[in-house]
């Protein structure tokens, strides 16, 4: 009997799909006093190691965290003035990932259609650079002259909302980089002070991180301010994503705090997260296979092969 190629691929497609959940889906943490990124249990928040040491590959107050394409972890480090790339299952460092020449503070950072984009939080000139996903090399500053830039999200249409902490206000770039105006206007609409991250929930509307008036605003679909979605975040709100629970995630730079609220409702469910003596910058959920799984997995891929050679 001879077991083609599809069906023997098609095998270990389904193995891998059949696998990841082994692995927890835990919270990374950029800890900008300890530089490092600190990692806590998905089930009680509980602190379980620094998963990249501190300083290691240079790492200074750690910024913007993301996980690639290609499984690795990427932190924006401040102090380098670079991105940094570590080992998505161990958190060794791997390599400078992406530099450009004029970028002083790299803050949040972000994988979308085979491109980082890197916001450079530098004032006067801020600006969003773009870099190949693959290789790092450098692409274009895809948006320019924004004054302290920060978060980024994307909307139904395509278009790249940032922070831009300096103007307070949002603005907006269609897919080919032209400003297209203000999503939410500037001096503060809604109050706005000092927004740094952005996030678009489920149903179209956008949260801000306030961060001088330590509160996280609301605003609908077309940018209306609809109020305070979050209150009381006295180190100032740093850091916002959806876990995999569905929760809302918000940090507290400051007291080093990953607070959970109800998406919905924005109601505070506690404090999940407590970083040991640092304060807590951008975070992810991210679920990283267990070394039984993978042995576990080469085990039944190396089965597989056998059985095909002998058939």
């Amino acid at each position: 009997m001879v077991i083609s190629s599809r069906i023997f691929f098609g095998g270990l497609v389904l193995l891998l799909m059949a696998f990841p959940s082994t692995g927890q889906a835990d919270l990374f943490v950029s800890a900008a006093d300890a530089n490092s990124v600190m990692r806590f249990d998905r089930n009680t928040g509980a602190f379980l190691d620094n998963f990249v040491a501190p300083g290691a590959g240079g790492l200074g107050n750690p910024q913007g965290i993301a996980f690639g394409p290609d499984g690795n972890l990427y932190v924006a480090s401040e102090t380098s003035s670079n991105v940094l790339r570590f080992n998505g299952t161990t958190g060794a460092f791997i390599d400078i990932f992406a530099t450009v020449s004029g970028m002083n503070w790299p803050a949040e950072i972000n994988f979308r259609d085979n491109f980082l984009y890197v916001s450079d939080f530098s004032f006067p000139g801020g600006r969003v650079s773009r870099f190949n996903a693959t290789t790092g090399v450098f692409v274009d500053h895809f948006a320019t002259n924004i004054a302290r830039p920060d978060g980024q999200s994307w909307n139904a249409n395509g278009d790249l909302l940032v922070s831009a902490f300096g103007t307070d206000s949002i603005r907006r770039y269609d897919g080919s980089g032209s400003y297209l105006g203000d999503f939410v206007g500037g001096a503060g609409a809604g109050g706005l002070d000092g927004p740094l991250d952005n996030l678009i929930l489920p149903n179209g509307n956008l949260l801000v991180s306030s961060f001088n008036n330590f509160t996280v605003k609301h605003y609908d679909a077309d940018g209306n301010f609809l109020g305070d979605a979050i209150t009381g975040l006295t180190g100032g709100p740093q850091g916002l994503t959806i876990g995999p629970d569905g929760d809302l995630y918000a940090g507290d730079f400051g007291r080093g705090l990953v607070n959970r609220y109800d998406i919905n409702t924005f109601a505070f469910l506690g404090t999940f997260a407590t970083a040991p003596g640092t304060r807590t910058n951008n975070f992810v959920f991210r679920a990283i296979p267990e070394p039984a799984s993978g042995c576990l997995l080469a085990c039944l891929a190396a089965s597989l092969i056998v059985r095909r050679r002998r058939a």
